[in-house]
Protein backbone atom coordinates (compact mmCIF):
# COMPACT_ATOMS: atom_id res chain seq x y z
CA UNK A 1 0.00 0.00 0.00
CA UNK A 2 2.76 2.38 0.74
CA UNK A 3 4.57 1.12 -2.11
CA UNK A 4 1.29 2.31 -4.05
CA UNK A 5 0.68 5.05 -2.72
CA UNK A 6 3.79 6.45 -3.03
CA UNK A 7 4.03 5.39 -6.65
CA UNK A 8 0.47 7.39 -7.33
CA UNK A 9 2.21 10.28 -5.04
CA UNK A 10 5.28 10.45 -7.35
CA UNK A 11 2.86 9.88 -10.94
CA UNK A 12 0.40 12.36 -9.79
CA UNK A 13 4.28 15.10 -8.91
CA UNK A 14 5.07 13.99 -12.15
CA UNK A 15 2.07 14.84 -13.51
CA UNK A 16 1.64 18.19 -11.40
CA UNK A 17 5.24 18.66 -12.91
CA UNK A 18 4.50 17.93 -16.22
CA UNK A 19 1.31 20.27 -16.34
CA UNK A 20 3.08 23.26 -14.25
CA UNK A 21 5.99 22.68 -16.95
CA UNK A 22 2.93 23.17 -19.77
CA UNK A 23 1.51 26.03 -17.68
CA UNK A 24 4.65 28.18 -17.09
CA UNK A 25 5.43 27.26 -21.24
CA UNK A 26 1.92 28.46 -22.40
CA UNK A 27 2.32 30.77 -19.71
CA UNK A 28 5.50 32.65 -21.47
CA UNK A 29 4.44 32.37 -24.82
CA UNK A 30 1.11 34.24 -23.55
CA UNK A 31 3.24 36.99 -22.19
CA UNK A 32 5.59 36.91 -24.72
CA UNK A 33 2.49 37.29 -27.01
CA UNK A 34 1.08 39.83 -24.96
CA UNK A 35 4.47 42.24 -24.69
CA UNK A 36 4.35 42.02 -28.46
CA UNK A 37 0.83 42.92 -28.16
CA UNK A 38 1.10 45.68 -26.23
CA UNK A 39 4.19 47.13 -27.88
CA UNK A 40 2.18 46.33 -31.29
CA UNK A 41 -0.95 48.75 -29.42
CA UNK A 42 1.73 51.10 -28.00
CA UNK A 43 3.72 52.06 -31.37
CA UNK A 44 0.21 51.72 -33.12
CA UNK A 45 -1.35 54.44 -30.34
CA UNK A 46 1.68 56.74 -31.10
CA UNK A 47 1.40 56.56 -34.69
CA UNK A 48 -2.35 57.43 -34.48
CA UNK A 49 -1.64 60.33 -32.20
CA UNK A 50 1.40 61.46 -34.32
CA UNK A 51 -1.03 61.56 -37.02
CA UNK A 52 -3.55 63.52 -35.03
CA UNK A 53 -1.45 65.91 -33.63
CA UNK A 54 -0.05 66.34 -37.21
CA UNK A 55 -3.68 67.25 -38.84
CA UNK A 56 -4.80 69.32 -35.80
CA UNK A 57 -1.09 71.24 -36.26
CA UNK A 58 -2.53 71.71 -40.00
CA UNK A 59 -5.89 72.98 -38.99
CA UNK A 60 -4.57 74.98 -36.42
CA UNK A 61 -1.83 76.74 -38.85
CA UNK A 62 -4.88 76.93 -41.69
CA UNK A 63 -7.15 78.26 -38.82
CA UNK A 64 -4.61 81.10 -38.32
CA UNK A 65 -3.85 81.80 -41.56
CA UNK A 66 -8.08 81.93 -41.89
CA UNK A 67 -7.88 84.22 -39.01
CA UNK A 68 -5.13 86.38 -40.49
CA UNK A 69 -7.05 86.99 -43.52
CA UNK A 70 -10.19 87.22 -42.16
CA UNK A 71 -8.89 90.12 -40.10
CA UNK A 72 -7.40 91.76 -42.94
CA UNK A 73 -10.56 91.58 -44.58
CA UNK A 74 -12.37 93.01 -41.91
CA UNK A 75 -10.50 95.93 -41.38
CA UNK A 76 -10.76 96.17 -45.10
CA UNK A 77 -14.29 96.09 -45.19
CA UNK A 78 -14.53 98.51 -42.26
CA UNK A 79 -12.14 101.43 -44.23
CA UNK A 80 -13.90 100.47 -47.75
CA UNK A 81 -17.13 100.88 -45.81
CA UNK A 82 -16.51 104.31 -44.07
CA UNK A 83 -14.99 105.56 -47.25
CA UNK A 84 -18.67 104.97 -48.80
CA UNK A 85 -20.52 105.91 -46.79
CA UNK A 86 -18.47 109.21 -46.75
CA UNK A 87 -18.72 109.72 -50.66
CA UNK A 88 -22.43 108.50 -50.15
CA UNK A 89 -23.10 111.06 -47.72
CA UNK A 90 -21.09 113.66 -49.84
CA UNK A 91 -23.03 112.58 -53.02
CA UNK A 92 -26.47 112.86 -51.09
CA UNK A 93 -25.75 116.00 -50.25
CA UNK A 94 -24.36 116.82 -53.63
CA UNK A 95 -27.82 115.78 -54.95
CA UNK A 96 -29.64 117.67 -52.70
CA UNK A 97 -28.13 120.61 -53.57
CA UNK A 98 -28.10 119.64 -57.08
CA UNK A 99 -31.89 118.82 -56.92
CA UNK A 100 -32.69 122.08 -55.15
CA UNK A 101 -30.73 124.20 -57.70
CA UNK A 102 -32.93 122.03 -60.37
CA UNK A 103 -35.92 123.29 -59.07
CA UNK A 104 -35.11 126.63 -58.91
CA UNK A 105 -34.05 126.38 -62.61
CA UNK A 106 -37.20 124.57 -63.35
CA UNK A 107 -39.33 127.74 -61.64
CA UNK A 108 -37.18 129.93 -63.44
CA UNK A 109 -37.93 128.57 -66.65
CA UNK A 110 -41.75 128.21 -66.17
CA UNK A 111 -41.39 131.72 -65.31
CA UNK A 112 -39.58 132.58 -68.74
CA UNK A 113 -41.47 130.21 -70.82
CA UNK A 114 -44.76 132.33 -68.96
CA UNK A 115 -42.69 135.20 -70.43
CA UNK A 116 -42.60 134.09 -73.50
CA UNK A 117 -46.07 133.07 -74.16
CA UNK A 118 -47.19 136.82 -73.32
CA UNK A 119 -44.99 137.93 -75.82
CA UNK A 120 -46.22 135.93 -78.45
CA UNK A 121 -49.34 137.32 -77.55
CA UNK A 122 -47.82 140.62 -77.81
CA UNK A 123 -46.38 140.44 -81.34
CA UNK A 124 -49.51 138.43 -82.25
CA UNK A 125 -51.44 141.60 -81.47
CA UNK A 126 -48.92 143.98 -82.74
CA UNK A 127 -48.71 142.03 -86.12
CA UNK A 128 -53.07 142.32 -85.92
CA UNK A 129 -52.68 146.17 -85.02
CA UNK A 130 -49.88 146.78 -87.97
CA UNK A 131 -51.95 144.65 -89.98
CA UNK A 132 -55.54 147.09 -89.44
CA UNK A 133 -53.12 149.80 -89.79
CA UNK A 134 -51.61 149.16 -92.80
CA UNK A 135 -54.95 148.46 -94.37
CA UNK A 136 -55.90 151.93 -93.09
CA UNK A 137 -52.94 153.53 -94.47
CA UNK A 138 -54.08 152.00 -97.87
CA UNK A 139 -57.15 153.11 -97.65
CA UNK A 140 -55.98 156.62 -96.85
CA UNK A 141 -53.66 156.91 -100.24
CA UNK A 142 -56.41 155.51 -102.11
CA UNK A 143 -58.82 158.32 -100.56
CA UNK A 144 -55.31 160.99 -101.54
CA UNK A 145 -55.74 159.37 -104.83
CA UNK A 146 -58.97 160.12 -105.39
CA UNK A 147 -58.40 163.83 -103.90
CA UNK A 148 -55.64 164.45 -106.24
CA UNK A 149 -57.83 163.13 -108.76
CA UNK A 150 -60.27 165.48 -107.97
CA UNK A 151 -57.75 168.85 -107.56
CA UNK A 152 -56.95 167.57 -111.32
CA UNK A 153 -60.31 167.83 -112.02
CA UNK A 154 -60.97 171.29 -110.50
CA UNK A 155 -57.69 172.47 -112.24
CA UNK A 156 -59.41 171.67 -115.71
CA UNK A 157 -62.68 172.88 -114.96
CA UNK A 158 -60.83 176.59 -113.34
CA UNK A 159 -59.05 176.14 -117.20
CA UNK A 160 -62.38 176.11 -118.70
CA UNK A 161 -63.81 178.74 -116.62
CA UNK A 162 -60.88 180.94 -117.20
CA UNK A 163 -61.44 180.29 -120.90
CA UNK A 164 -65.08 181.57 -120.57
CA UNK A 165 -64.21 184.41 -118.84
CA UNK A 166 -62.07 185.35 -121.45
CA UNK A 167 -64.94 184.59 -124.27
CA UNK A 168 -67.16 186.83 -121.52
CA UNK A 169 -64.33 189.92 -121.27
CA UNK A 170 -64.00 189.73 -125.17
CA UNK A 171 -67.97 190.06 -126.01
CA UNK A 172 -67.73 193.07 -122.88
CA UNK A 173 -65.05 194.88 -124.70
CA UNK A 174 -66.85 194.32 -128.02
CA UNK A 175 -70.04 195.86 -126.71
CA UNK A 176 -68.40 198.89 -124.98
CA UNK A 177 -67.35 199.60 -128.94
CA UNK A 178 -70.76 199.03 -129.81
CA UNK A 179 -72.21 200.96 -127.22
CA UNK A 180 -69.38 203.52 -128.09
CA UNK A 181 -70.26 203.74 -132.12
CA UNK A 182 -74.12 203.52 -131.20
CA UNK A 183 -73.26 206.75 -128.61
CA UNK A 184 -71.77 208.52 -131.96
CA UNK A 185 -74.56 207.54 -134.38
CA UNK A 186 -77.20 209.64 -131.61
CA UNK A 187 -75.60 212.13 -131.06
CA UNK A 188 -75.57 212.34 -134.99
CA UNK A 189 -78.91 211.88 -135.21
CA UNK A 190 -79.81 214.83 -132.65
CA UNK A 191 -82.96 215.15 -131.13
CA UNK A 192 -84.27 211.53 -132.60
CA UNK A 193 -81.09 209.65 -131.45
CA UNK A 194 -81.41 210.73 -127.59
CA UNK A 195 -83.31 207.81 -126.15
CA UNK A 196 -81.05 205.60 -128.08
CA UNK A 197 -78.10 207.70 -126.65
CA UNK A 198 -78.97 206.74 -123.43
CA UNK A 199 -79.68 203.16 -124.35
CA UNK A 200 -76.02 203.03 -125.37
CA UNK A 201 -74.77 204.39 -122.44
CA UNK A 202 -76.90 201.80 -120.42
CA UNK A 203 -75.32 199.21 -122.57
CA UNK A 204 -71.48 200.31 -122.35
CA UNK A 205 -71.84 200.47 -118.25
CA UNK A 206 -73.08 197.00 -118.42
CA UNK A 207 -70.25 195.94 -120.87
CA UNK A 208 -68.17 197.77 -118.41
CA UNK A 209 -69.40 196.34 -115.31
CA UNK A 210 -69.02 192.74 -117.30
CA UNK A 211 -65.55 193.58 -117.97
CA UNK A 212 -64.79 194.51 -114.30
CA UNK A 213 -66.67 191.47 -112.85
CA UNK A 214 -65.02 189.13 -115.54
CA UNK A 215 -61.49 190.73 -114.36
CA UNK A 216 -62.42 189.71 -110.71
CA UNK A 217 -63.26 186.40 -111.53
CA UNK A 218 -60.33 185.65 -113.41
CA UNK A 219 -58.03 186.89 -110.67
CA UNK A 220 -60.33 184.52 -108.23
CA UNK A 221 -60.02 181.44 -110.69
CA UNK A 222 -56.21 182.39 -111.09
CA UNK A 223 -55.83 182.46 -107.06
CA UNK A 224 -57.75 179.53 -106.51
CA UNK A 225 -55.66 177.08 -109.61
CA UNK A 226 -52.33 178.72 -107.74
CA UNK A 227 -53.72 177.23 -104.39
CA UNK A 228 -54.69 174.22 -106.12
CA UNK A 229 -51.32 173.94 -107.42
CA UNK A 230 -50.23 174.62 -104.33
CA UNK A 231 -52.16 172.03 -102.41
CA UNK A 232 -51.70 169.22 -104.62
CA UNK A 233 -48.16 169.63 -104.60
CA UNK A 234 -48.15 168.95 -100.47
CA UNK A 235 -50.76 166.41 -101.47
CA UNK A 236 -48.17 164.63 -103.74
CA UNK A 237 -45.84 164.70 -100.73
CA UNK A 238 -48.09 163.33 -98.39
CA UNK A 239 -48.87 160.90 -100.68
CA UNK A 240 -45.09 159.76 -101.26
CA UNK A 241 -44.89 159.84 -97.03
CA UNK A 242 -47.88 157.59 -96.91
CA UNK A 243 -46.78 155.30 -99.47
CA UNK A 244 -43.45 155.02 -97.69
CA UNK A 245 -45.35 154.59 -94.38
CA UNK A 246 -47.12 151.98 -95.85
CA UNK A 247 -43.84 150.05 -97.15
CA UNK A 248 -42.33 150.34 -93.77
CA UNK A 249 -45.43 148.85 -92.03
CA UNK A 250 -44.74 145.81 -94.61
CA UNK A 251 -41.56 145.46 -93.32
CA UNK A 252 -42.41 146.16 -89.82
CA UNK A 253 -45.12 143.83 -90.24
CA UNK A 254 -42.62 141.18 -91.85
CA UNK A 255 -40.66 141.57 -88.38
CA UNK A 256 -43.35 141.23 -86.38
CA UNK A 257 -43.91 138.42 -88.02
CA UNK A 258 -40.54 137.22 -87.49
CA UNK A 259 -40.63 138.11 -83.92
CA UNK A 260 -43.55 135.87 -83.02
CA UNK A 261 -42.53 132.92 -84.64
CA UNK A 262 -39.11 133.51 -82.90
CA UNK A 263 -41.29 133.55 -79.84
CA UNK A 264 -43.34 130.45 -80.42
CA UNK A 265 -40.28 129.20 -80.94
CA UNK A 266 -38.61 130.23 -77.90
CA UNK A 267 -41.67 129.06 -75.94
CA UNK A 268 -41.53 125.62 -77.43
CA UNK A 269 -37.41 125.32 -76.21
CA UNK A 270 -38.13 126.53 -73.20
CA UNK A 271 -41.04 124.10 -72.52
CA UNK A 272 -38.94 121.38 -73.55
CA UNK A 273 -35.59 122.65 -71.16
CA UNK A 274 -38.23 122.73 -68.48
CA UNK A 275 -39.05 118.96 -69.12
CA UNK A 276 -35.48 118.14 -68.97
CA UNK A 277 -35.37 119.88 -65.87
CA UNK A 278 -38.07 118.12 -64.43
CA UNK A 279 -36.51 114.79 -65.69
CA UNK A 280 -33.25 115.69 -64.08
CA UNK A 281 -34.21 116.66 -60.96
CA UNK A 282 -36.36 113.29 -60.84
CA UNK A 283 -33.20 111.62 -61.71
CA UNK A 284 -31.36 113.98 -58.53
CA UNK A 285 -34.02 113.00 -56.07
CA UNK A 286 -33.73 109.39 -57.41
CA UNK A 287 -30.03 109.59 -56.74
CA UNK A 288 -29.97 111.34 -53.85
CA UNK A 289 -32.25 108.58 -52.14
CA UNK A 290 -29.62 105.87 -53.50
CA UNK A 291 -26.98 107.41 -51.91
CA UNK A 292 -28.65 107.68 -48.84
CA UNK A 293 -29.37 103.69 -48.77
CA UNK A 294 -25.69 103.35 -49.98
CA UNK A 295 -24.64 105.20 -46.87
CA UNK A 296 -26.84 103.52 -44.79
CA UNK A 297 -25.51 100.03 -46.09
CA UNK A 298 -22.54 101.49 -45.65
CA UNK A 299 -22.85 101.90 -42.09
CA UNK A 300 -24.46 98.40 -41.73
CA UNK A 301 -21.60 96.68 -43.65
CA UNK A 302 -19.25 98.83 -41.42
CA UNK A 303 -21.10 97.58 -37.68
CA UNK A 304 -20.93 93.83 -39.63
CA UNK A 305 -16.92 94.22 -40.25
CA UNK A 306 -16.40 95.11 -36.18
CA UNK A 307 -18.83 92.33 -35.43
CA UNK A 308 -16.36 90.07 -37.75
CA UNK A 309 -13.07 91.33 -36.17
CA UNK A 310 -14.64 90.68 -32.69
CA UNK A 311 -15.38 87.03 -34.25
CA UNK A 312 -12.44 86.95 -35.84
CA UNK A 313 -10.32 87.77 -32.03
CA UNK A 314 -12.72 85.26 -30.53
CA UNK A 315 -11.52 82.65 -32.98
CA UNK A 316 -8.18 83.90 -32.71
CA UNK A 317 -7.86 83.13 -29.03
CA UNK A 318 -9.18 79.73 -29.32
CA UNK A 319 -6.61 78.24 -32.25
CA UNK A 320 -3.94 79.96 -29.95
CA UNK A 321 -2.83 83.20 -28.45
CA UNK A 322 0.92 82.52 -29.19
CA UNK A 323 -0.22 82.80 -33.34
CA UNK A 324 2.47 85.32 -33.87
CA UNK A 325 5.12 82.94 -33.26
CA UNK A 326 4.00 80.08 -35.61
CA UNK A 327 2.29 82.11 -38.29
CA UNK A 328 3.40 85.88 -39.13
CA UNK A 329 0.67 88.42 -39.52
CA UNK A 330 0.28 90.76 -43.04
CA UNK A 331 1.63 94.16 -42.48
CA UNK A 332 1.87 93.19 -38.41
CA UNK A 333 5.61 92.15 -38.46
CA UNK A 334 8.29 91.43 -40.82
CA UNK A 335 8.82 87.50 -39.82
CA UNK A 336 8.48 85.42 -42.47
CA UNK A 337 5.89 82.55 -42.60
CA UNK A 338 7.15 79.05 -41.46
CA UNK A 339 6.02 76.07 -43.68
CA UNK A 340 4.08 73.85 -42.01
CA UNK A 341 4.78 70.49 -41.78
CA UNK A 342 1.19 68.85 -43.13
CA UNK A 343 0.04 70.61 -46.11
CA UNK A 344 -2.50 73.58 -45.38
CA UNK A 345 -6.40 73.57 -45.45
CA UNK A 346 -7.29 75.42 -48.32
CA UNK A 347 -9.78 78.30 -47.25
CA UNK A 348 -12.12 79.40 -49.77
CA UNK A 349 -12.87 83.00 -50.62
CA UNK A 350 -15.64 84.86 -49.57
CA UNK A 351 -17.71 87.19 -52.05
CA UNK A 352 -20.14 89.60 -49.77
CA UNK A 353 -22.68 91.00 -51.65
CA UNK A 354 -23.84 94.25 -49.84
CA UNK A 355 -27.71 94.71 -50.38
CA UNK A 356 -29.61 97.71 -49.94
CA UNK A 357 -30.59 96.53 -46.63
CA UNK A 358 -28.07 94.13 -44.26
CA UNK A 359 -28.93 92.29 -41.53
CA UNK A 360 -26.38 90.08 -39.67
CA UNK A 361 -27.59 87.23 -36.95
CA UNK A 362 -24.78 86.79 -34.33
CA UNK A 363 -23.15 83.91 -34.75
CA UNK A 364 -22.75 81.26 -31.52
CA UNK A 365 -19.64 81.65 -29.85
CA UNK A 366 -17.16 78.66 -31.26
CA UNK A 367 -16.83 77.40 -26.84
CA UNK A 368 -19.74 75.97 -27.55
CA UNK A 369 -19.50 74.79 -31.09
CA UNK A 370 -15.86 72.97 -30.53
CA UNK A 371 -15.58 72.52 -26.74
CA UNK A 372 -11.54 72.54 -26.46
CA UNK A 373 -9.79 72.31 -22.98
CA UNK A 374 -6.68 74.64 -22.55
CA UNK A 375 -4.10 71.83 -23.54
CA UNK A 376 -5.46 72.19 -27.15
CA UNK A 377 -3.28 75.48 -27.91
CA UNK A 378 -0.36 73.69 -27.33
CA UNK A 379 -0.33 72.57 -30.71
Amino acid sequence: MAKESQVQIDSLKKIASEQVAEIAASNESTVASSVWLIGIMVLFSLGIGATVIYIVRGINLALSQAVVELSEGAEQIAAASSQVSSSSQSLAQGASEQAASLEETSASSEEINSMAHKNTENATSMAKLVGDSKAEFVNTNRQLGEMMAAMDGINDSSGRIAKIIKIIDEIAFQTNILALNAAVEAARAGEAGMGFAVVADEVRSLAQRSAQAAKDTASLIEDSVAKSEAGKTKLVGVVDSIQRISGEFTSIGILVDEVSHGSTEQSTGIGQIGRALSQMEQVTQTTAASAEESAAAAEELSAQSESMKELTERLNSMVGARIDSNVSLRGRGTATRPKPSAPALRVPAVKVKVASKLSFKPQPQMENSFPMDDSFTSF
